[in-house]
């Protein structure tokens, strides 16, 4: 099956690289050259491509106790040289199919001080290029582990630290951090696919948290509720016998001690409250005579209290009056009309305006009609013939105008005149003729317009002395004020019922004087005071206010039996046994389901430690026999590496499961029967050694992918583990990538020489030679 493998790498202002840019299409490629010229860098690089992060800078920072919150001059992974942007290019291939990947972080981001911090790889973003020369048609990848993990495999990030690389003394599963929990098996058990197992025992230990938590709950509530049961055991009223409900209340609202079920809860302050308003029955019933004294006092107390009152002292005797005062002011208002009519000028009377004269005679009316006739008869001639006198004055003139140009003969009728005068003098007594008859008839027209006015003003005069009679012994002031308080007469008759029945006397007359008022308000309140009598100090307190609750008449709380009083507080008490009675039922199977609860959960638990128990037998028992299909790999491995060690024997994994947490603790062991951890007895080059043999056993078991990164593996290894190293990488891994890198560049050729002994293909990249090729090229 074809694994992906890297063909090309390209650098650009990553840490020490100002320019980098190598082929890796060989089966090895060594980094070589001396420390500090970049080969760790290129691991660093790779990583952050492929991961997002690096974790061998995020431990020695964690390590070291770095400030997270400082911010520095520059940022740790730009190039002090260098002012482009971060770029990282790769290209993959599997096969035939390629990809090219570009993490990079551009200059704004670096330039922002914000973003100085050695654990913040925000900034560098993943793209994927069209084609690895093609940066232009970078497209963003939004959700980066998602993309790595389609391309990559599923387990590729979790697995990249464990498969893929392995760094600098990096034996952290060999030899695990102090600071790291983790044990040799946690820090491998991804790889044989326990994590579904491993989720479902962290799901089944919840459970089981959650299982006592719940236990422990319900022991909580069964001891409350217990209590709460001893509580309203020792609340039962004993000899209280049954009593039937009577309601004894006579208000609209039933108060809550008279109802049929007075008793809501089992409170003990709520109980006592209910048998606090029998004893107020009681003292209510004992005092019912002052109750009374005191309800007839209120009685005259909110009798002058009332805002009516006031009104019944003013007009209390004048309602009826109210008919014959409006009829009064109907008759007054119908004379100033038609005396307002009479006024009107002689010359603009008119026949109409006399039919609305109701209050004048017949006669009168007649005299005055005709009268009205006769100054239209007369004014209608008289206007006619001056009319006629003006057209003739007119004609007469233009007449004269025209007859001067045919002498005598008459334009009209061509009678022949002597002269022109004659026919002159003929249109002027026509206009003397009408004239005078025009003057005759306007003085008739002014002696009918006087005759009418004294008819008018006659009756005039008549109608306002009569008018004067009426407004004497009209009172518009009471009137106007019953007008305004008619809607409450009901209630002001009420009260003058009351007043008369008291045996208080209203005012007969009416008076529109304030002080008159006010004197006569403040008498007749004194009097219906004064019929109040002494009360006396012995009525308890509450007892007037539980009256007005609970009844509506005094005759209704003397109708009371003493005997219904006591057997109203057995009543209640019969009625609070009953509800504790009740509640105590409640509260006791309350307790069955928490104790059928707690049953329930005792066989969960059982069934759930029997699950969990199996869980972790099948996880051991899996994991024993995927990590056996290792152990073989692993024990060939660390044969060919360690060949200075057990005579060239290799050792054996140990997956013992601990007996505190029933999980697999992951031991090497020799041949030799030796109970100790074979690492307690190894040199740091051993260590080395038997660290990369587990590491590459790994990879040969579960990678996905066909590169290794090995970072200086050979620093601490001999001549022997070298030559087992490269006979291992050309034989065991051939189909791997493998890139390597050493400060030693014997080792470098040795290995390169191995592989092409081999058919093999082998190349190298001298750091140091590349940076000084550079220097010669910007000089």
């Amino acid at each position: 099956m074809s694994k992906w493998k890297l063909r090309t790498l390209d650098i650009n202002s990553f840490k020490v690289f100002e320019e980098f840019s190598e082929s890796f299409d060989n089966d090895l490629t060594v980094l070589d050259g001396p420390n500090g010229f970049g080969k760790t860098s290129v691991f660093d690089a790779l990583q952050l491509l492929l991961c997002g992060e690096i974790p061998r800078i995020i431990a020695l920072f964690n390590s070291l106790k770095g400030n997270k919150k400082k911010h520095y001059e520059r940022n740790l992974y730009w190039n002090n040289n260098s002012k482009s942007s971060i770029k990282i290019k790769a290209e993959f291939y599997c096969g035939d199919e390629t990809i090219c990947l570009m993490k990079m972080a551009n200059l704004k981001e670096l330039n922002d001080k914000k973003n100085h911090q050695p654990l913040n790889f925000d900034i560098f973003k993943l793209y994927e290029l069209s084609s690895f020369d093609d940066v232009e048609s970078a497209n963003l990848i939004e959700d980066e582990q998602s993309y790595i993990k389609n391309v990559f495999g599923p387990n590729f990030l979790s697995n990249f630290s464990v498969l893929n690389y392995i760094s600098q003394d990096n034996n952290s599963v060999i030899v695990p951090d102090t600071n790291n929990k983790t044990s040799r098996f946690d820090q491998i058990s991804h790889l044989i696919k326990l994590d579904e197992v491993n989720e479902k025992l962290v799901g089944l230990r919840d459970l089981e948290v959650s299982r006592k938590k719940r236990m422990k709950a319900l022991e909580g509530d069964i001891s409350i509720v217990n209590g709460q049961i001893d509580s309203l055991t020792l609340a039962i009223k004993k000899d209280s016998p049954q009593v039937d409900y009577k309601r004894i209340s006579t208000s609209i609202t039933i108060p809550q001690w008279d109802k049929e079920v007075p008793v809501i809860s089992t409170k003990k302050e709520d109980y006592e409250e209910l048998l606090k308003q029998v004893v107020l029955l009681d003292n209510a019933k004992a005092q019912v005579d002052e109750i009374d004294l005191r309800l007839n006092n209120n009685q005259y107390n909110e009798l002058v209290a009332k805002p009516e009152f006031t009104l019944a002292i003013y007009l209390g005797n004048h309602f009826s009056k109210h008919d014959g005062l409006v009829k009064d002011k109907s008759t007054i208002d119908s004379y100033k009309s038609q005396i307002k009519l009479l006024k009107t000028s002689e010359e603009t009377v008119t026949l109409e305006q006399l039919v609305k004269l109701t209050l004048v005679s017949n006669d009168l009316i007649t005299n005055i009609k005709t009268k009205v006739e006769e100054r239209i008869r007369l004014k209608s001639t008289t206007d006619g013939h001056i009319a006629k006198l003006t057209e003739i004055d007119q004609l007469r003139l233009s007449i004269i105008e025209k007859q001067q140009e045919h002498e005598v003969e008459c334009l009209l009728c061509g009678f022949d005149y002597t002269t022109n005068q004659l026919l002159i003098d003929a249109l002027e007594l026509k206009s003397k003729n009408i004239t005078e008859f025009i003057e005759r008839h306007d003085m008739s027209y002014k002696v009918c317009l006087d005759a009418l006015k004294s008819l008018l003003k006659a009756e005039g005069e008549k109608l306002t002395t009569q008018l004067k009679s009426l407004e004497l012994n009209f009172n518009l002031s009471l009137l106007e004020e019953l007008e305004e308080n008619k809607l409450k007469k009901s209630n002001i008759d009420l009260i003058t019922q009351k007043l008369t029945a008291y045996g208080i006397s209203l005012p007969i007359e009416y008076s529109s004087d304030d002080q008159i008022k006010e004197q006569t308000l403040k008498e007749i309140k004194v009097k219906v005071l004064s019929l109040r009598k002494v009360e006396s100090d012995s009525l308890q307190s509450g007892v007037m206010g539980f009256f007005n609750e609970c009844f509506k008449t005094i005759n209704e709380l003397k109708s009371i039996n003493i005997a219904d009083v006591q057997n109203k507080s057995l009543y209640i008490n019969s009625q609070y046994n009953l509800k504790i009675n009740s509640e105590l039922n409640s509260q006791k199977l309350i307790v069955k389901a928490h104790k059928k609860a707690q049953a329930n959960l005792d066989k969960f638990g059982s069934k759930l430690t029997k699950l969990i128990e199996t869980t972790n037998t099948v996880k051991n028992t899996y994991s024993s026999e995927t990590i056996g299909q290792v152990e073989s790999l692993f024990h060939i491995y660390s044969g060919r590496l360690i060949q200075n060690y057990q005579r060239g024997l290799g050792l054996f994994i140990d997956t013992e499961e601990s007996s505190t947490n029933k999980t697999k603790n992951l031991h090497f062991f020799t041949a030799d029967g030796s109970s100790y951890d074979a690492v307690l007895s190894m040199s740091s080059g051993q260590v080395a050694a038997l660290t990369l043999a587990f590491f590459l056993s790994l990879n040969r078991k579960y990678a996905q992918t066909a590169f290794i990164l090995i970072d200086d593996p050979t620093q601490s290894m001999d001549e022997i583990n070298i030559a087992s190293l490269s006979d291992l990488l050309r034989i065991e891994l051939r189909d791997r990538q493998v890139i390597i890198s050493t400060h030693e560049q014997e080792v470098s050729d040795y290995l390169r020489y191995r592989y092409l002994r081999g058919g093999l293909q082998a190349s190298s990249i001298h750091l140091q030679n590349k940076y000084s090729e550079k220097l010669i090229e910007i000089s």
